[in-house]
């Protein structure tokens, strides 16, 4: 398998660079590097070289590229390849799924969407549908690039701002689509019954919850329900059925939240799902739909900060059950789920997330944070019932 396309398997979005030996291309690289990693961006960089290359030799485009910012750099060509990062100890797929997106040079017959760039009136064969704009490094480049290609935007290699608006532009109609999802969970050993079938004013939390979140979503997308093949059945599987919900079987049985989660993520690939427990009968849509408004679509995850969620032992005050998973966390998800660490705030804290807390929440809504606890005794159902009735 090629490099790009074991790239392409990360979910880290591409765009590339297409263009002549002289064109300018990397030149333009350098100063987007410095641009975006100046803004907090974690860029990649790899370039396709047609012959033999030096590594890391100053004045070289890779020495030059990593200087300004892009980390990790890979170099290629049909004989061997170079990568380098920032630590000694990595591996080529996790040093690139950190990134927040990888730009690619060369690799013009690829299919990645990517910015043709001219040498005066030199063009290389490209898929047309894969171009996003074109550059010149003149007027007289650019007037040609209009005639020869009149569909995509057409730039000036000056026009830094404008080309790295239409990069940050792709990169992000790239993200996945964010979708609900529903986690029924376990039986409470402390009420011992299932949670999501506790009433709370005659309506069972799971029906509630369903409701809510497509209340939140318009009707626009399904809800998905995450559960045990064992628990479709019953008064629960009937509230599915009414309520149209799709239900996902854990493929992952015995490891928790964490199984459930990357159970949804395997079977509804190329989505990120958004997380909401079935027993929080305080949640509103309008505290879901201001929270998928603040989903990152280019973090390992988004969730919920408040102090609420602290524990002792835990690690930080997040909670991973009401949260937004990038389908690229499958892979440490999954490492993690095999060396047997459970945790998702332990997971959560070795990859690069957003937390969303008290600064990017109405008053209203960080009081609803502070409210989510779960259902866990006779205590919470009738504080939750009173809840209910004074609204």
């Amino acid at each position: 398998m090629k490099l790009l396309e074991k790239l392409e398997m990360l979910n880290t979005p591409l765009i590339g660079f297409a263009g002549f030996s002289g064109s300018g291309k990397s030149t333009l690289i350098e100063r987007l590097m410095v641009s975006l990693s100046g803004q907090g961006f974690r860029v990649g960089y790899l370039k396709h070289d047609g012959h033999q290359f030096e590594v890391d030799t100053p004045g070289k485009d890779s020495f030059i590229i990593r200087a300004a910012g892009a980390n990790p750099v890979l170099i290629s060509s049909a004989e061997q390849f170079a990568l380098m990062g920032s630590s000694g100890n990595f591996t080529l797929i996790e040093e690139f799924r950190h990134c927040h997106f990888v730009i690619v040079e060369g690799h013009k017959e690829s299919k990645i969407k990517k910015f043709l760039v001219a040498k005066d009136s030199q063009i290389p064969t490209v898929d047309p549908a894969t171009i996003v704009g074109t550059i010149g490094r003149n007027q007289q480049s650019c007037d040609y690039l209009k005639q020869q290609l009149p569909g995509p935007p057409n730039f000036l290699s000056e026009d830094l701002e404008e080309i790295e608006h239409q990069l940050l532009h792709t990169i992000f109609s790239q993200s996945p689509m964010i979708v609900p999802v529903v986690m029924v969970g376990g039986e409470s050993r402390r009420m011992g019954v299932p949670k999501d079938l506790v009433q709370i004013d005659g309506v069972p939390l799971l029906a509630r919850t369903i409701k809510v979140v497509q209340q939140a979503f318009g009707g626009e997308q399904k809800v998905i329900v995450s559960l045990r093949r064992e628990q479709m059945q019953g008064e629960r599987e009937a509230i599915i059925n009414d309520l149209e919900g799709v239900p996902c079987f854990d493929r992952i049985v015995g490891f928790g939240p964490a199984g459930g989660v990357a159970s949804v993520l395997m079977e509804h690939q190329g989505v990120m799902p958004l997380f909401f427990p079935s027993d929080m009968p305080l949640l509103t849509p309008e505290f879901i739909t201001t929270f998928t408004q603040l989903v990152d679509p280019i973090e390992f995850a988004t969730t919920i900060y408040s102090p609420i969620f602290a524990k002792k032992g835990e690690h930080g005050a997040i909670n991973p059950l009401v949260a937004a998973y990038h389908p690229k966390i499958i892979a440490p998800l999954l490492l993690a789920i095999a060396k047997g660490d459970l945790s998702l705030r332990k997971i959560l804290s070795t990859v690069n997330i957003k937390q969303v807390g008290d600064q990017e929440l109405e008053e209203e809504l960080v009081e609803l944070t502070r409210s989510f606890n779960s259902i866990n005794e006779l205590e919470n159902i009738i504080d939750a019932s009173r809840v209910s009735i004074a609204k």
